[in-house]
């Protein structure tokens, strides 16, 4: 089965991603304090199989690759593998990339 349902979440004009924090009445917190290597969005709910198989080290590329809609780099150049958009950085933290499984 799969974790966390999306179900009645419809996302429409989005224009910004932040990856490690949230917006919360326009204000940004609750920073993530750990390394973030893959992040990746599907336009579909994930199974426990393939939650799995991330935290095994496998690329976001090759979960439900039809599914996937956004997955950005984020070793030196910042940039969206799926699409090309072209993102912001504004931390400053480099620490090394763990293993990926291609």
């Amino acid at each position: 089965g799969s974790i966390g349902t999306a179900a009645g979440r419809t996302l429409t004009n989005q224009d910004r991603v932040m990856i490690g924090a949230q917006i919360n009445t326009g204000n940004v917190s609750a920073f993530w304090d750990g390394d973030i290597a893959e992040p990746a969005i599907w336009s579909a709910d994930l199974s426990s199989a393939e939650i799995t198989a991330l935290a095994k080290g496998f690329s976001p590329a090759k979960i439900r690759p039809q599914s996937l809609v956004f997955h950005p780099s984020l070793v030196r150049d910042v940039a969206d593998l799926r699409r090309g958009l072209s993102l912001t950085t504004t931390g400053t933290t480099v620490v090394p990339h763990p293993r990926i499984i291609a």
